[in-house]
């Protein structure tokens, strides 16, 4: 058998035979030849496209897996054909930077060289996974529109490198200036562009009114001509109106003249609805003063599906509409046409007829009636305590938060809609109104706050005398008789703003006033008075009819005689002075003691409380009346006397603080140094004059405390602020310790700063202190910086420099190896040597012979050595 170099399963085998007969001979050969080839291809057992693969590009475990992977192959003679890598080829997607196509291609062959068709695996490697947000996603919201929040900052990760996010909003106007919509979206980007986006809506929305200071209530008076101005200008309008998004809301008013509520709202069957209004202005009236009380509501099933209550201040109610029924009078014959009640409520007195929601009532007129008045009711009503049947049995205030309770009958179909209430007060005349001025401040959005205004007119002018005051009054001689019946009978004249007619003038005739001890002397007062339509009332006209005796008594005290100046903590001399009085004499009355006294109440002067005076009047009457001039007594209080100082203020002395010593100066100042002072009248108030402190250790200040009382007088002390300084300078960190080799590498002395808690020039001085060492070149210096502030302070810094001198002293080149012929005798060329540090040093030689091979043949070496100070 013969193997195939080339093929390990071919061979050819060749067998030979011959046959030999019994006697020997042998036949020739018979050679058979079996040849065996090899020429049948690997078998790829691998089925085609399964080791194919699409991964994405973050999956490391699979490309892993996938490039483990390799295609298997059988062979009809050997048992593992070798497996053959025929490329491995990656192309990249000009797309993707993530993502790429690897290609392995494989071939298998035999032992001889059969080899089977190519194996190709494509791995596919993609990224379509778009990235992911971070941070949690802002949610949809509706905000104020000065409420907008800063948009969220949002990143964002891939599965297999570095997202992007762009963002982008619009804003959308909406209906009115502080409404829109505004959409942001935030979108995240990775390198093989897959995008995710999210989008925020935010609705802006202006739900808040404006605010603004409202126009106060105002009363008007009426003027001489009866009229009044209701303009703005008089009666002031809205101001400091401010909205959270419009920069120019509006304000609005209607006048009306009672107060309610128009807040159109659909009745409920439930808790019932409540319609708030108040009455403000009136004072002076209670709450069963009403006029009248105007009631709109629209219903489409009838009237008597309806309960309207009235409720006051005090918490009483009066039901206005009632009762709950149906059928008849209480429905509707045409339900799908709207009735509008238009009710007018009046005091049970006015005679109107009573509201029953059971008789036929007129729609879309107004029309005139008493409440119903039940003193019951099904509903529950909150703020109610009692009920009454009218107006007139209303008790409490006017003024104050009133409403309108209503309450659809749950068991009845329909629609109840309130349309208005409006109550107007009663006991104004003809000449006096109010007006109810609605404000109505909006914004661009239309949220609108309202507010009640109440402007009430009034005549408050009284008729006035046409005649002059004293124009009637005369003075008569007691036996005068016809002309005291003349002066009975004159009468005064009046007008008025408003009415036209004031006639009606009422007179009250005084008796005749005898003077105390006088009985032919006195006075008849006769007054006359006159009301307008409003009720005002004129000043009182007086008429006096003198029957006299008119000599005044006169003082015999003089006119300066009591008055008097005291010191104000004299109490003794003030009661003295406060105890004198004047005489007086009269022609006719020869005993004129009735002296009255007025004590008039201490004047402060101005700038001094503890100074001013008394003024003490004092008149006398005789027996008939005639009183004398006015007698004045002024008692003069003054202070002029100084604060005393019990304490005297003490000298301080401090640390420097380096920062001025503010804390101590400002606490020893509020202290007034220690000062305390007392006044004779008032109390005492405290000044100085300190000016600054300077922040050094020389810092002192001499202040002046002054003690001043109420009226300026002072005294004074003084004392010194002084600062010290016993704190050495703070020293710097000196330079480092250091090894010099040579006293010229010793550094020279440099200048080092120190700081000091006071102000003030720090003097830094350095000194070197040299120890000396073995040699000259060997030393050590401490070098010593002392720093010295203004007072004397010290404190210090130092630095040790070793000077060691280790380098040996250098030798020039010697010349070249020479060679002379005997009989010459070697010449050496003198060395010469230098130092590193200058240092002084020694030069010698030694000789060293070397005989050579002859008498006359030797060599000599001269060795030079070169000491320094040091032993270098």
């Amino acid at each position: 058998t013969t193997a195939d170099a080339n093929c390990a399963n071919a061979y050819v085998r060749v067998r030979t035979w011959n046959f030999s007969d019994g006697c020997g001979n042998t036949s020739a050969n018979f050679v058979q030849t079996i040849t065996v080839i090899d020429n049948t291809v690997p078998v790829i057992t691998t089925t085609a496209g399964s080791l194919n693969h699409t991964l994405q590009c973050n999956n490391t475990a699979g490309i892993a897996s996938a490039l483990a992977e390799s295609p298997s192959a059988t062979d009809n003679c050997t048992v593992n054909p070798t497996k053959n890598l025929v490329s491995d080829v990656t192309t990249a997607d000009a797309n993707c930077a993530n993502a790429y196509v690897r290609v392995r291609t494989w071939n298998f062959s035999d032992g001889c060289g059969n080899t089977s068709v190519n194996f190709v695996q494509t791995i596919t490697v993609i990224d379509n996974t778009p990235p992911t947000f971070n941070e949690s996603l802002p949610a949809n919201i509706t905000v104020e529109c000065n409420a907008i929040p800063v948009a969220k900052i949002l990143t964002a990760t891939d599965n297999c490198g570095i997202a992007a996010v762009s963002f982008l909003e619009t804003q959308t106007a909406g209906t009115c200036t502080g409404s829109s919509t505004i959409l942001r979206t935030w979108t995240a980007t990775d390198a093989c562009l897959n995008k995710t986006s999210y989008t925020q809506t935010i609705k802006v929305q202006d739900t808040t009114p404006p605010t603004f200071t409202p126009p106060a209530s105002i009363t008007l008076i009426s003027n001489e001509n009866c009229f009044a101005d209701t303009t703005t200008t008089s009666t002031g309008s809205v101001t400091n109106i401010q909205d959270n998004c419009d920069s120019n809301p509006t304000a609005t008013f209607v006048d009306h003249d009672c107060f309610g509520n128009s807040d159109i709202t659909s009745i409920n069957t439930g808790n019932g609805n409540y319609f708030p209004f108040t009455v403000s202005g009136f004072d002076d009236i209670t709450a069963s003063n009403i006029e009248k009380l105007a009631l709109a509501f629209e219903t489409n099933q009838g009237k008597g599906r309806v309960e309207f209550t009235l409720v006051s201040p005090s918490g009483q109610g009066i039901v206005l509409v009632a009762p709950y029924c149906s059928g008849g009078n209480c429905d509707t014959s045409t339900p799908s046409d709207p009735e509008l009640y238009l009710p007018v409520f009046y005091p049970n007195s006015s005679s109107y007829p009573k509201w029953d929601n059971n008789n036929p009532i007129q729609t879309d007129v107004i029309q005139n009636f008493t409440p119903y008045g039940a003193l019951s009711s099904t509903n529950s009503i909150i703020g109610l305590n009692s009920y009454v049947s009218s107006f007139e049995e209303l008790t409490g205030n006017m003024n104050g938060n009133w409403f309108i309770y209503a309450r659809k009958d749950g068991t009845e179909l329909g629609t109840i809609e309130f349309k208005s209430v409006c109550l107007t007060p009663a006991g104004l005349c003809k000449n006096n109104k109010v007006i109810v001025r609605h404000w109505s401040v909006s914004d661009a959005c239309k949220n609108t706050v309202g507010f009640d205004q109440v402007i009430k007119i009034i005549d408050t002018t009284a008729p006035t005398w046409t005649t002059e005051s004293s124009a009637l009054n005369t003075t008569i001689e007691c036996n005068n008789t016809e002309a005291l019946a003349a002066a009975q009978l004159v009468f005064p004249i009046a007008k008025d703003n408003c009415d036209l007619d004031v006639s009606n003038i009422t007179k009250i005739s005084g008796q005749f006033m005898a003077s105390e001890g006088c009985a032919n002397a006195g006075t008849y007062t006769n007054t006359w008075t006159v009301k307008d339509d409003c009720g005002n009332t004129s000043e009182v006209f007086t008429q006096v009819i003198t029957i006299e005796d008119t000599t005044a008594p006169t003082w015999s005290t003089e006119a300066t005689a009591l008055n008097k100046t005291i010191e104000c903590s004299d109490t003794e001399a003030l009661a003295t002075a406060q105890g004198l009085i004047p005489t007086a004499t009269d022609l006719c009355d020869a005993d004129v003691t009735n002296i009255t006294k007025v004590i008039g109440q201490f004047v402060a002067s101005e700038g001094c409380v503890n100074a001013g005076t008394y003024t003490n009047t004092w008149t006398v009457k005789d027996d008939c009346g005639n009183s004398s001039e006015i007698f004045t007594q002024v008692i003069t209080i003054q202070d002029t006397t100084a604060p005393t100082i019990t304490v005297t203020a003490s000298n301080i002395t401090v640390e420097c603080d380096g920062q001025g010593n503010q804390n101590s100066i400002a606490d020893w100042l509020t202290n007034n140094g220690g000062a305390i002072a007392t006044d004779n009248c008032s109390d005492v108030t405290w000044s100085n004059n300190f000016n600054a402190l300077l922040n050094d250790c020389s810092a002192a200040v001499t202040v002046i405390f002054t003690a001043k009382d109420a009226c300026g007088n002072s005294s004074s002390t003084s004392a010194t602020f002084s600062v010290k300084d016993t704190n050495a300078p703070i020293a710097p960190v000196a330079p480092e310790n250091l090894t010099v080799a040579c006293a010229t590498d010793v550094p020279p002395i440099t200048s080092l700063t120190a700081t000091d808690n006071c102000n003030g020039e720090i003097t830094v001085q350095g000194i070197d202190t040299t120890v000396q060492g073995d040699c000259p070149n060997s030393f050590i210096i401490t070098r010593t910086w002392t720093f010295t502030d203004a007072c004397s302070n010290s404190s210090y810094s130092s630095q040790t420099i070793n000077v060691v001198d280790t380098t040996a002293p250098v030798i020039a080149i010697l010349p070249e190896v020479s060679t002379i012929s005997c009989p010459a005798t070697p010449e050496f060329t003198q060395a010469t040597a230098t130092d590193e540090c200058g240092s002084t040093f020694t030069l010698t030689s030694e000789d060293a012979t070397t005989n050579g091979a002859c008498a006359g043949s030797y060599s000599v070496t001269r060795t030079w050595t070169a000491t320094d100070a040091c032993g270098n």
